[in-house]
């Protein structure tokens, strides 16, 4: 992590007193965030009522009221005013010895930021309080004037759509740009106007956010992806162009890489890699998806493996990676850092130690922190949250000097494999997801910290490979792949058998059905009897929608569905095969039975999986209670010693981290020695031999040390 570090703050709280005041309040307050590391780059993004209207509306003039600055929550705001705030800032960051400050503008790309009470059916959180409910009350102006920059391939507005230009046109010379055009142009000319030095293209500009699916299905069209990501990368251009200096951040949709990709088409890989985005923020507001909103498919688990995809999808770019650090909200009621401390230490800990495993045994990880928010209404962040913050991150980045790299299976982005997938859609997954289930096999034992390329493979020594998408793998890959099997190294095989490489298959005898089974519902599974203890044996349901995975060959069944195997091992190798399922509910968010059925089943996988331990050590984590899971991370030091990040974490049908959860850390190693430290001491920590049993509170995270 080289500490980058971006703060977020409304517009509102700087209202009440002069400009130069504020700013001095706020630096006197937060300055030790950005001030850990001296010459790492560092900015303040405002919230400026939200909407791309800022900036669409913007014509040249300085006194001209800014359109979403609206009461109750505003004052009249103008571009002038505005200004005069930026320069106030940037004056008090230069006073500071800031050398390497920006203000930026933060947007995002909805038609309106005011919905009514039944918006929020059913998403009250943990409140009923009517003071406590979400206040957006921002009426959109442009997009309603402008519908024809809407188009029917897509759910949101198309950069590559033609602007109807107003007459009074001062800013963009050309006479029917497209929206990208437009845009980019008012933006520039913009922050010259007013000093602004970076954009931060937050929401619903990339993809649809909070949404796993798409309108028109699972799959976008090849031609219409291709249209997409060409309108951004030309947007974006537009802007490196007008503004070369200009810092250009671009957000996740909150949900997954793969579907981002899949369901919404927009490529980051491509779009990073044409060279004109600057930073990635993957949007990690784990806690308050999983401990307020219940919005579980977007919690703990499911961040860090977007994360995971999103840095290896960057990692060929020269675009930079951030993870999220939610605080408090400046319009939700929710209040994650002082609700839930321990969860949001945990994030620090656990994002900025997720890496891409790079050839030469270099490690890649995050190049600094996005910490929203600053404010909660005229409330600054308190000068104790503010201390352990700073202390936080301070803690994590001197661990990150000792140079730790992450233990456990190490997950493969294929992406040609994932291309073959996208250029032939089909009604039903072929396990493209693997942020999801992966996340899903975390939960329950898995250690997955890290990631690489399919490229770089022959160049890294795993404890484990997890790999999606096994199809279109060149002759060296499915080389390596096999020969790390047969040096026993786990390997978990991800998605429909019978795409998996034909050489890959025949190697490790993995017999497939001529034709793929298909169902449109969920179907009842059966669990052989050595998984029995893990997963029960009756009742059982998986959202099966496929499978080719055939008896016999070289495969053991372990779990069955649709009349044959969903998941096997092979009876001499450290390989298995999961045909993963489909997510029962595309749209929804709140991860019930309906979403992943059984959530036995991915206990039983992660088990058998985990079932030798994770490499030399063979350290291994078993639940008191499968119910009441806890997160097991860990990572080694070049001195031989451990770091073990464990947490109580999950929410919903996955567990309840409103109870003590507990286990047992075994390794072929002594652990006698385990001791804690950084995050807080467990409520229990025994050891014996070779094994230490640990109890956490509710909410509760520990890192030990061997």
């Amino acid at each position: 992590m080289t500490d980058e570090c971006w703060l977020e703050i409304d517009l509102y709280w700087f209202q009440g007193a002069p400009p130069e005041e504020k700013a001095r309040e706020l630096f006197d307050r937060v300055a030790p965030l950005w001030q850990r590391e001296p010459a790492a780059r560092t900015g303040l993004a405002l919230c400026v009522g939200w909407l791309f209207d800022s900036v669409l509306s913007w014509n040249g003039r300085l006194d001209d009221t800014i359109v979403c600055c609206q009461a109750p929550t505003y004052e009249p705001w103008t571009y002038r005013r505005l200004g005069e705030l930026v320069s106030a800032i940037r004056a008090e960051a230069e006073r500071r010895a800031m050398a390497r400050f920006h203000v930026a503008i933060m947007l995002m790309g909805i038609a309106t930021q005011s919905f009514p009470e039944s918006a929020c059916e059913g998403w009250s959180g943990r409140t009923d309080e009517a003071r406590d409910k979400v206040r957006y009350d921002i009426e959109g102006r442009w997009f309603p004037d402008h519908p024809e920059v809407n188009d029917r391939r897509f759910d949101l507005f198309y950069f590559g759509a033609p602007v109807r230009v107003p007459a009074d046109e001062a800013v963009c010379a050309d006479s029917r740009p497209a929206l990208g055009t437009y845009f980019a142009d008012k933006l520039c000319h913009l922050c010259r106007a007013v000093g602004l030095g970076a954009v931060v293209l937050r929401d619903h500009i990339f993809t649809r956010a909070y949404a796993r699916s798409h309108s028109k299905g699972r799959y976008m069209a090849p031609d219409s992806r291709a249209a997409w990501n060409g309108a951004i990368i030309a947007m974006l251009r537009r802007i490196r162009d007008n503004t070369p200096e200009m810092v250009i951040i671009g957000y996740s949709s909150g949900t997954s890489a793969v579907e981002e990709w899949r369901s919404h088409g927009f490529d980051l890989e491509q779009v990073a890699g044409a060279g004109c985005l600057d930073l990635w923020i993957t949007q990690t507001w784990a806690s308050a998806w999983g401990d307020y909103w219940p919005a579980h498919s977007m919690g703990f688990t499911f961040q860090l493996q977007n994360a995971l995809v999103q840095q290896a999808m960057l990692a060929g770019t020269p675009c930079k990676h951030l993870f999220l650090v939610e605080t408090f909200d400046a319009w939700e009621p929710w209040d994650s850092i002082h609700g839930y401390p321990c969860k949001v230490s945990w994030e620090v800990w656990a994002y900025s130690h997720a890496a891409v495993r790079m050839p030469e045994g270099r490690v890649g990880r995050s190049a600094g922190v996005y910490i929203s928010w600053m404010n909660r209404l005229q409330q600054l962040l308190p000068p104790e949250t503010v201390a352990l913050l700073s202390r936080t991150f301070q803690e994590a980045a001197d661990d990150l000097r000792r140079e730790p790299v992450p233990g456990g299976p190490c997950i493969v982005y294929h992406r040609p494999g994932l291309e073959a997938s996208l250029a032939s859609p089909t009604a039903y997954s072929r396990g493209e997801e693997m942020d999801d289930w992966v996340a899903m096999v975390t939960k329950y034992g898995v250690p997955a910290l890290s990631i690489t390329r399919s490229e770089w493979l022959s160049q890294v020594d795993p404890d484990g490979v997890i790999l999606a998408a096994a199809r279109a793998m060149d002759p060296e890959f499915c080389s390596r792949v096999s020969l790390l099997a047969r040096r026993g190294t786990p390997i978990l095989l991800l998605g429909q058998a019978g795409l998996i490489d034909a050489d890959l298959r025949d190697d490790f005898g993995i017999p497939t059905e001529p034709t793929p089974r298909t169902e449109t519902l969920p179907q009842p599974a059966i669990v052989c009897p050595c998984l029995t203890d893990l997963a029960g044996s009756a009742g059982l349901v998986i959202n099966q929608r496929q499978r080719s995975l055939a008896d016999g060959g070289a495969m053991s069944a372990l779990i069955r569905c649709l009349d044959g195997p969903v998941f096997a091992r092979h009876v001499d190798l450290p390989v298995w095969v999961w045909e993963t399922p489909e997510w029962g509910t595309p749209g929804e968010l709140h991860m019930t039975n309906q979403s992943i059925q059984s959530p036995q089943t991915y206990r039983a996988i992660a088990s058998s999986f985990s079932e030798a331990g994770w490499g030399r050590e063979r350290l291994n984590w078993q639940n008191d209670d499968w119910q009441k899971p806890v997160c097991f991370l860990f990572w080694r030091y070049a001195s031989d010693e451990l770091g073990v990040l464990l947490a109580n974490l999950e929410t919903g049908v996955t567990g309840n981290s409103q109870f003590c959860v507990g286990g047992k850390l075994t390794s072929a190693r002594s652990l006698a020695e385990v001791r804690p430290t950084a995050i807080g001491a467990p409520g229990r920590l025994a050891t014996d031999g070779m094994a230490a049993y640990v109890r956490l509170g509710a909410h509760k995270a520990c890192l030990l040390e061997r």
